[in-house]
């Protein structure tokens, strides 16, 4: 057992945080990403800005940026053990046990607060989760996905177009934006891509 692996859970979360997601970075751009959201969903069916809708964005986009980094770093962690052991997974900090609860835990998060604003954006939301999910395993094809860079980018964002069409069933402000945080969190995560 590492000295960090006898850490308190808490304390080797707050690593964790700080080397693989670092807050402040994600807090501003996470908001950024919420505010764009609302002020496009208002332009688009009219309205006006509702803080709680603001609010929401922002808790289900950090927490779906959050997912994707735990979901990235299991996926990864074979290749650290031999290429990258310094980073969290394989040094022990955490375990894959531990990032798999979080990961239900910010699911289930993510469909409360978007279910609390009706059912578009609850669908919406399902639908992106859902994908991000396969997105996680790889369409099953992983072996096969891996080495054609351009069709795994186009994997991950063609989530948008169906989050595109379940949110815009309901004419709500609501609904919109959490179709429009699906389009912007699959643009992010494209964009990070080439950087991890």
């Amino acid at each position: 057992m590492t000295v960090e692996a006898a850490l308190p859970l808490a304390q080797r979360w707050r690593v964790f945080l700080h080397e693989r997601f670092p807050l402040p970075s994600y807090i501003i751009m996470t908001t950024l990403l919420a505010l764009a959201n609302v002020g496009i969903a208002v332009r688009v069916v009219g309205g006006h800005t509702q803080i709680p809708i603001i609010l929401a964005g922002f808790v289900i986009a950090l927490s779906f940026l959050f997912r994707l980094r735990c979901f990235d770093e299991i996926k990864d962690y074979r290749t650290d053990l031999q290429l990258n052991p310094q980073r969290p997974l394989p040094r022990g900090l955490l375990t894959i046990q531990q990032l798999q609860i979080a990961i239900g835990v910010l699911a289930i998060t993510e469909m409360a607060v978007a279910s609390s604003f009706g059912w578009a954006p609850a669908v919406t939301h399902l639908v992106a989760i859902s994908y991000s999910f396969l997105m996680y395993r790889e369409f099953f094809v992983g072996t096969w996905l891996r080495p054609q860079l351009t069709l795994y980018a186009i994997t991950h964002t063609i989530a948008s177009v169906s989050g595109m069409v379940a949110g815009c069933t309901g004419n709500r402000v609501g609904g919109l934006v959490f179709t429009s945080l699906s389009l912007s969190l699959r643009t992010c995560q494209l964009d990070a891509f080439q950087y991890f």
